[in-house]
């Protein structure tokens, strides 16, 4: 670009960041035809441009060749230009450019500028520095939400970077503050930069508290990515047990996802020591899971080596990792081994107690592939076992998949997931879910799927609850819609869902809905609830009482 255009714009953007006054922006479009000729008569003669005589035009062309040094938008060299402008600057010329540098819109820009004045003044004037960046770290201490791409947090930055020994040991000393740990790390950054076993040093001689643990986290996932087993040793430097377990987990994770056989040996050292809490439940299922994904006849292998008590996680987890890459393949050793492939869950987290969390073995192999997943359970002789697999198919596919898949379940199975499948059809094409359950035949599962949609088209639109209401025939669909309307509206208005269930026909179903409104009404408001339940009519002395006694429960 030429160096007339690069300067011009230059400007323009600075000038348009500024919110000090229009003055300094015309000062600058001013002065702009002298910065772009020096800068042109330089680039011809291949030697630098004179540096007018008096502190005045000094300090203009200064103001102009920094400008045109922001308008690089490549970071490193916008540092570079500003430094090498910056290399002479004056402690006044400084003090005048701090303001102005502040008032820079773009914050990468305003914190590259802030950068550069900073690193120049603490050589020149220390003291003057430290007074300039003060109202700014104040404030940024002060505030309890960091702010994204504020002047406080980029002089914060600036001066932590700048000063890191002063500010890491600020920081130490402040250890429940939320500026110290950012405050902390950005030090650390600086300090033995790319070197996390010098940085974990020094973070040791710190004292323990807040601002060590967060930094030593960050320091050993650095170093993790390089050295697990390193950082594992270092753990020392976390003080809380909870804390330090999940590290050493996800550590060896790592370690697990480049070195299988080498996080194995670990578990072996390890495993004696693995209680039923949830330490040994986080580092099993890391080293397993990680192993299984990389080879996972090495970690089937392996299973013999897993404390009893681990052993069905352990399981668990390796299937789950298997299911993702050859999902038929881990059901059949599921099936194989007596496992209940329908009641396999695929571990996906640990709680605070070692309870293990996480979907079904069966759903990871349908997202895995649904097809072959089906195939393989339509093969299964039939039983309760297979009902289950098939419905959790009913989850995946397109909708006229799954409405397929429904024709293949037992009556019973039907009749327990209708009103699910009605749900995830209506979610999907609810004109579709109304054709599909008018060739229900009356029944069950009719009235499942009918309770089900209509109370969906309720929830959408309460307004029009008695539309909905009409639409369907009087009868059992009539009643299941009723029995939707008396459960929907229950929730926000318990004494008008009365109304609803008193005009079920059904005399089972209507007992039903009283019976589910008298709950949802007791936990909404125990003692309106003990008022309706004692004066109302719809119930036998027995009943009552029997609600009654459930209340005060």
């Amino acid at each position: 670009m030429a160096p007339s255009l690069k300067t011009a714009l230059a400007l323009a953007l600075f000038c348009a960041g500024l919110t000090a006054g229009w003055w300094f922006a015309g000062y600058l479009v001013s002065t702009a035809p002298f910065a772009s000729s020096r800068a042109a008569a330089a680039e011809q003669s291949g030697s630098s441009a004179p540096v007018p005589s008096s502190p005045a035009a000094t300090l203009e062309a200064r103001l102009a060749a920094i400008m045109s040094a922001v308008a690089d938008s490549e970071p490193l060299q916008r540092a570079v230009e500003l430094h090498d402008l910056l290399a002479t600057a004056t402690a006044p010329e400084l003090a005048t450019l701090w303001p102005q540098a502040l008032s820079i819109r773009d914050a990468q820009r305003r914190a590259s500028v802030i950068n550069a004045i900073l690193e120049r003044w603490i050589t020149v004037d220390a003291a003057g520095a430290r007074a300039a960046v003060a109202p700014y770290r104040d404030a940024f201490r002060k505030q309890n939400i960091i702010t994204s791409g504020s002047a406080e947090l980029a002089v914060a930055r600036a001066w932590a970077e700048l000063t890191p020994e002063e500010s890491l040991a600020e920081a130490a000393a402040q250890p429940e503050q939320l500026w110290a740990s950012l405050t902390g790390r950005w030090a650390i950054d600086v300090l033995f930069a790319n070197e996390p076993l010098r940085q974990l040093e020094l973070l040791a001689s710190l004292p323990a508290g807040k601002v060590r643990t967060n930094l030593s986290q960050t320091v050993l996932f650095r170093l993790a990515d390089q050295d697990p087993l390193a950082a594992e040793a270092r753990l020392d430097l976390i003080a809380d047990p909870p804390t330090r377990a999940m590290m050493r987990a996800n550590i060896l994770k790592q370690l697990a996802q480049t070195d299988p056989d080498a996080a194995l040996r670990r578990f072996q050292e390890l495993s004696p020591d693995l209680g039923r809490g949830a330490e040994g439940a986080r580092v099993a299922n890391s080293i397993f899971s990680a192993t299984a994904g990389k080879d996972v006849a090495k970690a089937l292998a392996a299973l013999d080596q897993v404390p009893p008590h681990l052993q069905p996680q352990v399981t668990s987890t390796v299937l789950a990792a298997w299911a993702k890459r050859d999902p038929v393949a881990a059901l059949t050793w599921a099936s194989e081994h007596s496992l209940n492939v329908a009641e396999l869950i695929a571990p996906e987290f640990v709680g605070t107690k070692g309870l293990v969390g996480g979907s079904m073995l069966i759903s990871q192999a349908y997202e895995a592939d649904r097809e072959k997943t089906l195939a393989w359970v339509r093969a299964q002789p039939p039983s309760p076992m297979r009902d289950d697999l098939l419905s959790t198919g009913l989850s995946y596919g397109t909708t006229e998949q799954k409405l397929a898949l429904f024709t293949e379940l037992s009556p019973a199975e039907q009749a327990s997931v209708a009103g699910s499948l009605a749900g995830r059809v209506a979610g999907e094409n609810t004109p579709r879910c109304q054709q599909w359950i008018d060739t229900l035949p009356s029944g069950r599962v009719r009235s499942a799927a009918v309770e089900n949609l209509a109370g969906i088209q309720i929830s959408r639109d309460p307004q029009q609850i008695e539309t909905v209401l009409e639409s369907w025939a009087s009868g059992s669909d009539r009643d299941s819609a009723l029995k939707a309307a008396t459960d929907t509206v229950s929730f926000k208005d318990p004494a008008r869902a009365v109304d609803y269930a008193r005009r079920i026909a059904d005399p089972n179903l209507r007992e039903d809905a009283f019976e589910s409104l008298a709950s949802t009404w007791r936990h909404r408001d125990v003692t309106a609830a003990k008022k309706w339940l004692a004066a109302s009519p719809d119930f036998t002395a027995e009943k009552k009482a029997t609600l009654l006694r459930q209340f005060d429960e």
